[in-house]
């Protein structure tokens, strides 16, 4: 069992886990630290998180998203670029920001922003694969992988030591996960996950129960 920080509401405490738990796996996979450039894409559950892990560690942070309010909200969670990826082509936009690719990329797309991600990302950076949200089509440019030796790897959730760790690191740095809404009871577990595949979120989407 690991212990809940004494400062977490347990409704915070729940996004830990599995979220939370993937975003630290990701990022420490790339050995971020203070000063890295690090790529977020999108505003769901793990790139908030994620977001939160670089924000506490110093890192320079840059994130994607389609809706003009969510990006005026993550600069104020600490994003330091904020793009609209229906507006302008983002990946111009971070590797200018960045000087030529971000260190670290958490990638939630998939197949969808693969490619994309891929030639935001210096030479001998980082891709964490934890996702595949966006729809796509045609393969990634894997040669580009191999002539700059581009690291990738798969991230599914993390071990219970990642876990011990990352709660640890949370209460050290006094972490609030961000949270979009949270629906009362199983009864709303329908309009939960309507709310989710609507895409209008920002964060993690909880359903409380009763103890």
């Amino acid at each position: 069992m690991t212990p809940i920080p004494d400062d977490l509401e347990f409704e915070e405490a729940a996004c830990l886990p599995v979220a939370g738990l993937a975003a630290w796996c990701a990022l420490n996979g790339g050995d971020i630290q203070r000063g890295s450039r690090v790529l977020l894409l999108g505003t769901g559950g793990v790139s908030m998180m994620a977001l939160t892990i670089a924000r506490a560690l110093g890192a320079h942070i840059a994130v994607t998203s389609s809706s003009d309010e969510k990006l005026a909200r993550v600069r104020v969670l600490g994003a330091d670029l904020a793009v609209n990826y229906r507006k302008e082509g983002w990946v111009e936009r971070v590797r200018a920001w960045s000087e030529g690719g971000v260190d670290i990329v958490v990638e939630v797309g998939g197949q969808g922003t693969l490619d994309q991600s891929i030639r935001a990302t210096r030479d001998g950076g980082h891709i964490a694969l934890l996702g595949v949200l966006a729809r796509g089509s045609g393969a990634a440019n894997l040669s580009e992988v191999l002539m700059r030796q581009i690291h990738m790897h798969g991230i599914f959730v993390g071990s219970r030591a990642e876990l011990a760790r990352y709660v640890a690191f949370v209460a050290a740095h006094q972490i609030e996960p961000v949270i979009d809404r949270i629906f009362d009871g199983l009864e709303e577990a329908r309009h939960a996950f309507a709310h989710l595949l609507a895409g209008q979120h920002m964060g993690k989407i909880l359903i409380r129960t009763s103890p």
